[in-house]
């Protein structure tokens, strides 16, 4: 009976060791390897892990994708040598207009019924044919209109809301004369 007794305390102590070891032991702070070592112990608790942040990604060369080709019919706001703004919308009740602006090569361009791009002036109906690119450098996408056809579609008229400007000019009575009236109204 005594090594019935010996054996049934020699598994129990056995089973309650190896629970006992297989318990997960607390993580010590580490400690200065030597003493010439100087460790600001305060410093190392109070200051916050550094957080690594992702960098986005920028890519040399974009990958662009080209769109289809859109077109605005409008009456021009204004023309350079390079750029030519479009108002397509004016909705005179709520006093907002809609236009856009682009900027061409006018080496690149097709320029259809007028011979040159000095004919079209401010208030003249053009038809803008131009083709949306997307430039996409990974985090940022940015979009280019690249102007094909500039197209005359009528001279400006007295419906357009964009006319040509006409400088006043002075009669022999010193009176101002202009295609508007004047501020004292008519006579």
């Amino acid at each position: 009976m005594k090594t019935l007794n010996a054996l049934v305390a020699g598994a129990l102590f056995l089973f309650f060791a190896g629970v006992s070891y297989a318990q997960e032991e607390p993580v010590k702070p580490a400690e200065a390897e030597s003493s010439h070592t100087v460790v600001n112990a305060t410093a190392a608790i109070a200051a916050p892990a550094p957080v690594v942040k992702a960098l986005p990604v920028h890519r040399a060369v974009p990958a662009v994708s080209r769109g289809a080709i859109a077109e605005v019919q409008g009456e021009v706001v204004a023309l350079t040598e390079k750029s030519i703004s479009v108002m397509y919308n004016h909705d005179a009740d709520k006093g907002s207009e809609e236009e856009m602006f682009f900027t061409f090569d006018p080496a690149k361009i097709n320029v259809e019924r007028i011979k040159s791009l000095g004919a079209i002036s401010q208030g003249d109906t053009v038809l803008v044919r131009y083709v949306m690119e997307t430039a996409d450098y990974g985090d940022i996408q940015k979009i280019n209109s690249k102007v094909v056809t500039i197209r005359f579609v009528k001279p400006v008229n007295d419906q357009s809301f964009y006319k040509k400007k006409i400088a006043p000019t002075i009669s022999s009575d010193d009176q101002l004369v202009s295609d508007t009236l004047s501020l004292k109204g008519e006579k």
